[in-house]
């Protein structure tokens, strides 16, 4: 069996006795009664060596350890004491981790060489040696949480994940509800970018003390959630975020990007337009309301608000291609049979929208397109006018219906270049009809023959 001498006044101060052996238990007794009175030799020198290290009296304390060394060569007591005085007078490094040594050759586990080993190989800026030693001194003390943090930091510091990350996930276990080792795990995990893990241990965290839901946890959360594009979680984070820190317009604006993300459109205008309450400046902001509202088809909505993106100071010329990008799903969807909203009034707001997005926009191309849009339109409210005004015989009408086809044939060769064949395929019938309303006009409009 193994023996040792441990001191009441330093647990960590150990004096190993030996291993015994022998056929009777008195036998056993009796060795390690003789080891421990050899060891008490140099009980007067361990204490002289204490007693002039805390005076300062370095010189004395060395003479104590290395004489009582001398008597009892195996003294791991007497070396803690000289390696410390040592320490006490800056003496290099290296002399310290020889006295280490020795006392690591009696006593593998000492706690207290292996931690002057560590500090020694910091001074030295030898990281290897120094994580080897943590490891070695974390075996020693398997308990200690202090240490395991220590040791973890230092590997992860050096890049060594994979072994921290077991340390640590250990240390969890074995300490559940330390929320200190819990958030360090949750940090290494992000570093390794483990995501899912990640999400786990921190949604445990901020169980355990909800203090730790703080902006680093929600901003690491969030870019977890979206690294793996889980939108719906992610916006769920997103609401946490909002809930703790209702001023923050960013987490508002994340919060709705993140709701649109996992379709959740009205939720998402709703959360963009109480960023803009807090910040009216919120970064793209108003640009996601107003894509949001064109993809629920809420047309007149999204032009609303591009004319009150327009008032912010947002880029007109961004503004005007938004503008003719809603009038031509507006176009679009009056066109389509199946809506039954192919009417005048209809199409006279497909022209609205167009008018206002061509005011904006300095982009040839999208001027084209509107241009090109116009066109179609003014001929669609041709095609849906004529015959009732000729039915009426309108003077009025017959004059519009002119003005009508006049903006067509002007507008559609514009936006011709891409589509040509639509437009040779309309300009005769615009002709057509512009023939037949002029027609209209002097017969309609002809004042009254005299009696």
């Amino acid at each position: 069996s193994d023996a040792w001498m441990v001191f009441t006044y330093d647990q960590n101060q150990v004096q190993p006795l030996g291993s015994f052996e022998g056929n009777k238990v008195g036998d056993v007794a009796s060795k390690i009664s003789k080891a421990f009175q050899d060891a008490n030799k140099v009980y007067k020198e361990v204490k002289d060596c204490r007693a002039a290290r805390r005076e300062n009296r370095f010189a004395d304390a060395m003479s104590a350890a290395t004489g009582g060394i001398s008597k009892y060569p195996k003294s791991t007591v007497l070396r803690i004491c000289e390696m410390a005085t040592m320490v006490d007078q800056k003496k290099p490094p290296a002399d310290v981790l020889k006295v280490a040594a020795e006392i690591l050759a009696l006593d593998p586990k000492s706690k207290i060489a292996l931690q002057a080993e560590v500090d020694a190989y910091d001074q030295l800026g030898d990281k290897d040696k120094k994580i080897t030693t943590l490891s070695n001194l974390l075996a020693a003390d398997p308990s200690n949480v202090k240490l395991q943090q220590t040791v973890v930091y230092e590997l992860a510091q050096s890049g060594k994940y994979d072994v921290a990350l077991k340390i640590i996930a250990k240390a969890v276990d074995d300490n559940p509800g330390d929320v200190t080792l819990e958030k360090l795990y949750w940090q290494l995990l992000y570093a390794t970018k483990d995501f899912k893990n990640m999400v786990k241990v921190g949604d445990e965290m901020i169980k355990t003390d909800t203090s730790f839901a703080d902006t680093t946890y929600f901003d690491r959360t969030l870019d977890a959630y979206r690294q793996d594009s889980a939108w719906a979680k992610a916006a769920e984070v997103a609401s946490q975020a909002t809930k703790k820190y209702p001023r923050r317009a960013d987490y508002w604006a994340q919060r709705g990007q993140l709701e649109l993300k996992s379709g959740q459109t009205q939720q998402a205008v709703a959360s963009f337009k109480r960023a803009l309450d807090i910040d009216p400046k919120t970064p793209g902001a108003r640009l996601l309301i107003i894509t949001s509202l064109l993809d629920a088809n809420q047309y007149d909505s999204a032009m609303v608000a591009i004319r009150e993106a327009k008032a912010f100071g947002e880029d007109a010329n961004t503004l005007g291609g938004m503008a003719i990008t809603v009038a031509t799903h507006y176009f679009r969807f009056v066109n389509d049979s199946t809506n039954h909203a192919k009417t005048v009034p209809n199409l006279q707001k497909v022209l609205g929208y167009l008018y206002y997005g061509d005011s904006l926009t300095t982009d040839r191309t999208a001027k084209n397109g509107a241009k090109f849009l116009m066109g179609l339109s003014h001929y669609f409210i041709a095609t849906l006018t004529i015959q009732d005004i000729q039915a009426q015989k309108s003077c009025e009408g017959a004059k519009q219906l002119q003005d009508v086809l006049i903006s067509s044939s002007g507008e559609l060769p514009v936006g011709g270049a891409t589509n040509p064949d639509i437009v040779k395929q309309l300009m005769p019938a615009v002709q057509q009809m512009a023939v037949s309303a002029d027609q209209m006009v002097k017969v309609y409009c002809a004042p009254p023959k005299k009696p």
